[in-house]
């Protein structure tokens, strides 16, 4: 399913939503909204950042591995600026399961903190694998880099 907003390009894969269906059903009340929800905040602090440092979004991608995000045109962040962008999603996670916390919402600080601890494993395309990647390759050769996280 594709849809237009604000020139941009917004699709959602028949997977994810399979995903989302199986989870309202076979999920406890209300965990799979509150997941839904705060998966959507993490992505929301990547894209305040891309916005932040100047970039515009060209399409977002819902699936069933998360959501892509494409810029449009030829502009580059550092990868210093980059690395920012990786960490705001899972800081927003870490933030709002604090917010849980002070008002006693254990579902809501436990489904935060996975996704924040999930997203920064250093492993595969997470967020975590795009900060030490980005963080290592000011240090280190690019060539280096790529064949000393992997």
């Amino acid at each position: 399913m594709t849809a237009q907003f604000r020139n941009i390009r917004i699709s959602i894969s028949v997977w994810f939503a399979a995903v989302i269906m199986l989870l309202c059903i076979f999920a406890p009340e209300g965990s799979a909204l509150t997941g839904l929800l705060c998966s959507l905040a993490h992505e929301t602090g990547h894209l305040i950042f891309i916005k932040v440092f100047g970039a515009k979004v060209k399409s977002l991608s819902l699936g069933v591995y998360g959501m892509r995000i494409e810029c449009s045109g030829n502009l580059k962040v550092s990868h210093s600026k980059e690395a920012v962008i990786s960490f705001a999603g899972p800081a927003v996670n870490i933030l709002l399961s604090l917010l849980a916390l002070t008002v006693h919402n254990t579902r809501l600080f436990y489904i935060n903190v996975l996704l924040a601890v999930f997203n920064l494993l250093p492993a595969g395309k997470t967020d975590g694998w795009n900060i030490l990647y980005n963080v290592l390759i000011q240090f280190i050769d690019e060539k280096k880099t790529e064949t000393s996280i992997y």
